[in-house]
């Protein structure tokens, strides 16, 4: 999109259904994994005082039953990239100033509990996030 001097572009993209399965959730849901401590660790996963601890993964130890009950909507909108610039017409003589900002993998519309419903093999396990970057460029034409 141009309007005057702005122009504004981003892309899109996302899958309406599909399913996968949080193993995540499965292999570090269980309350036995969090460690009660008395300091301001970041390591406690459940609310020990409230009783927040969900009774399906009170004995899930060792080898893990695989069930249905871990697969969830994988369905997604994620935004890949948010471009806006500006160029500045007058501030060289015969020559323009263009300053631009990016942001890539802004944000993810989904319901999915997990870290990311997409991912290789339908599997949520064991996969690095995708970051958020942000790119500021100047470009001078004379």
């Amino acid at each position: 999109m141009d309007y005057k001097n702005w122009n504004l572009s981003s892309s899109f993209r996302g899958q309406l259904d599909g399913k996968i399965y949080n193993s995540a959730r499965l292999i570090a849901g269980y309350s036995q994994r969090a460690i009660e401590r008395q300091d301001e660790a970041l390591n406690n996963v459940l609310n020990f005082n409230s009783g927040a601890a969900n009774a399906v993964f009170l004995n899930m130890q060792g080898n893990q039953p695989i069930s249905d009950y871990f697969l969830e909507n994988a369905a997604f909108l994620r935004c890949d990239n948010i471009a806006l610039g500006y160029t500045f017409n007058s501030v060289i003589k015969n020559g323009t100033l263009r300053v631009s900002g990016v942001v890539n993998n802004p944000f993810i519309i989904t319901d999915y509990s997990g870290q990311d419903p997409e991912n290789f093999n339908g599997l949520d396990n064991n996969f690095y996030p995708r970051p958020t970057v942000y790119t500021f460029g100047i470009n001078l034409d004379f």
